[in-house]
């Protein structure tokens, strides 16, 4: 979650949906662009570019890219359930102190005047 969100969640009304649920609205809009960008880069792939056809080494050399590329793609998820995680330790952190404030607060009582008005 971004820092300026946190700072907005920090002073929104209790009516406003939880992190959790903003955060996975984010995300969904985030693997909404992903899809388009993977969709794009595959087009590009496939036009021609003036490129001759594939020799055995070369579809050798894609293959390797491809493997390396699922493993990077296999690093970032986990590292995306890590941050998903976090995420979700923080979200139920800011739970928890926002009820201790509210308990605070309603323990708390304006002084009273000692003088009649």
């Amino acid at each position: 979650m971004k820092r300026d969100d946190w700072r907005a969640t920090k002073n929104c009304a209790s009516s406003s949906p939880a992190p959790s649920v903003r955060h996975r609205g984010a995300s969904l809009r985030e693997n909404e662009r992903l899809r388009f960008r993977v969709a794009g880069l595959e087009r590009e792939l496939e036009q021609p570019a003036g490129r001759p056809p594939l020799l055995p080494q070369s579809v050798q050399e894609l293959t390797e890219r491809l493997h390396a590329l699922e493993r990077e793609r296999d690093d970032l998820l986990a590292r995306f359930r890590q941050v998903e995680a976090m995420n979700r330790s923080v979200a139920a952190r800011y739970e928890e102190i926002e009820a201790q404030n509210n308990n605070l607060a309603n323990l708390y009582s304006p002084p009273t005047s000692c003088t009649p008005p």
